[in-house]
């Protein structure tokens, strides 16, 4: 269920914000949260189930109802460093990329836990962006390039299809870097937009790939956060010297 209401996540635990009231609620470690060091927030489209991954304590659960439950590796989480969640809105199943060397862990409706790594098929052992195409159904997957930026390996982005085989695409294929930190697609156009360590890529929907970067007008050498407005069309980009627009009209 929408609510409208805006959650922020901090060092400090999380910040939700009613659009409507104006008013401010604070959750921490007291209230229920694993760990007041928040990386990720995701809400269940369906459940309004609101999901928290934490700095090395597990991810956290707020139900419907106003009910805490952590998760831990003692459960099935593959690593309790939980940089990334994403709720796949056709199958309700729940993904979690692990921040540290844990690959990633799916939750699905059932409750059975799986992770994949390298030995699966996932080109990196570290996810900070996780996308799920809502036309193909496919799972897309970026390591986290800000904490390896100056790396000697890269390792590309992967993409989980719908019959459960994996891909790897690289700059081969038309990537501007292999470090590739955030992924976002759009609902209308099909495009899939990615952050890399040297500017953006656009795959378009016919298989098209197109590289923006600072001569285009990003702010910055690179894009670690993307979101796409669902009304407008507007793509936005957050780097390290400010946040980039590109509006549908580019």
């Amino acid at each position: 269920p929408r609510t409208g209401d805006l959650w922020a996540a901090s060092r400090g635990g999380v910040v939700q914000w009613n659009g409507q009231t104006g008013k401010f609620r604070k959750y921490t470690v007291l209230d229920g949260l694993a760990h007041n060091y928040v990386l990720a927030i995701a809400i269940d489209p369906t459940t309004g189930d609101r999901w928290f991954g934490t700095f090395g304590e597990g991810v956290s659960r707020l139900d419907a109802a106003g009910q805490w439950h952590t998760f831990t590796t003692a459960d099935g989480l593959a690593d309790n460093w939980v940089s990334e969640i994403a709720v796949d809105p056709a199958t309700g199943d729940r993904w979690f990329g692990s921040g540290f060397a844990g690959g990633v862990s799916r939750l699905d409706i059932a409750g059975r836990w799986r992770t994949f790594t390298t030995a699966d098929g996932l080109a990196s052992f570290s996810v900070q962006s996780i996308a799920i195409d809502p036309t193909t159904g496919d799972r897309w997957f970026g390591e986290a390039w800000t904490r390896y930026l100056d790396s000697p390996d890269p390792t590309g982005l992967s993409r989980l299809d719908s019959a459960g085989q994996w891909h790897t695409i690289t700059k081969a294929d038309g990537l501007a870097s292999d470090k590739v930190g955030a992924i976002a697609i759009d609902p209308t156009t099909g495009d899939r937009w990615f952050g890399t360590a040297d500017g953006v890529s656009r795959l378009d929907a016919v298989g098209q790939w197109r590289t923006f970067t600072a001569a285009d007008g990003l702010a910055s050498r690179g894009a670690g956060h993307i979101a796409v407005d669902p009304a407008t069309g507007d793509r936005w980009f957050g780097t390290a010297h400010g946040v980039s627009r590109l509006d549908s009209a580019g």
